[in-house]
């Protein structure tokens, strides 16, 4: 079980109270090292260091102080790349282990049990990714196709739960635009996984209160992960909702991210970068009558506490 007061980062372990005083943000579901061209086309490669690199500075230049890479097998992410990345901005990088979903599995998972998946799973937590002795911090992000998941989706979702409940880290998924979130947290229920430890991402993709309300009530986090991203939700409908979150009362459940995964949503594509949740989004709550208070609480504390295991058991 891996100490929740330490986050395994691909530079080694920190210290995560630290990590929170120095009051930079962390943000839980983004993508610095990916190859999707398969399946989405040429601008989902993040592959260059120099870019990268200076995507990193203007990030820390705007408060972002740690990121995590939620890319897997599925994402043909490069644990080398990221502490490479790491090494050279200052800003901290946790690697995910895991797989995506249907379509992005590597050959030969679908003859695998689920507990040499799972054992997969804790090996790149526990030992490292490949044999590179870079070690994963998160498991992510664990994904559907669609709004109800295939056999495999089925079996990846029960060992991810499985590997979560044996090391402890925290586990990110991927929704259809948040269709589908109550079967991820019944898989993952069913599978012994923490839900105090899990966020259900992209549920900021759909404009339902009522599902917002119903993922915080399981005792999971709820992801507002792709703020910035306008091809489904714009970010006005995205700030709405979430003040409506604040007025019921729920405000602190919810974590922060921009899930950028493409050149064209980077500073250097003209895109606003990883900084899009401060330098976009939080002005847009400030304008909605949004408190310093909750504002330093969505951007800076949920992100930490979420790390450290606050509300670990399914406590809301």
């Amino acid at each position: 079980m891996i100490d929740k007061t330490r986050l395994r980062t691909v530079s080694g372990d920190v210290d995560i109270e630290a990590l929170e005083a120095s009051g930079g943000m962390a943000l839980i579901h983004e993508h610095l090292s990916c190859d999707l061209s398969a399946g989405f086309g040429p601008e989902y490669v993040l592959r260059d260091p120099g870019m990268l690199s200076d995507e990193l500075a203007a990030a820390r230049l705007a408060g972002v102080s740690l990121i995590v890479d939620v890319g897997n097998s599925g994402h043909l992410r490069e644990p080398v790349f990221l502490r490479n990345l790491a090494d050279k901005s200052g800003v901290h990088i946790v690697a995910s282990a895991g797989h995506y979903r249907e379509g992005f599995f590597p050959e030969g998972l679908q003859a695998m049990s689920e507990d040499a998946i799972a054992g997969g799973i804790v090996k790149e937590i526990e030992v490292g990714i490949g044999d590179t002795g870079i070690t994963a911090g998160a498991i992510g992000e664990v994904g559907m196709t669609e709004g109800r998941a295939t056999v495999l989706e089925e079996k990846v979702f029960a060992a991810s739960a499985q590997a979560q409940a044996q090391t402890g880290v925290p586990l990110m998924t991927h929704t259809a635009q948040g269709v589908g979130w109550e079967k991820q947290v019944q898989m993952l229920r069913d599978g012994g996984a923490d839900l105090g430890r899990v966020i259900i991402g992209h549920m900021d993709c759909l404009d339902d209160n009522s599902a917002h309300v119903g993922v915080v009530e399981s005792g999971a986090w709820l992801g507002f992960d792709r703020i910035n991203s306008l091809r489904y939700q714009t970010d006005e409908v995205r700030a709405e909702r979430l003040v409506q979150l604040l007025e019921s009362g729920l405000g602190h459940r919810v974590v922060l991210s921009t899930d950028t995964a493409m050149v064209t949503r980077l500073q250097a594509g003209g895109g606003a970068g990883y900084g899009a949740v401060i330098s976009e989004f939080l002005p847009m709550l400030r304008a909605l009558g949004v408190t310093d208070e909750w504002i330093h609480t969505l951007s800076v504390t949920n992100n930490w506490r979420f790390l450290a295991g606050y509300g670990s058991g399914g406590d809301v």
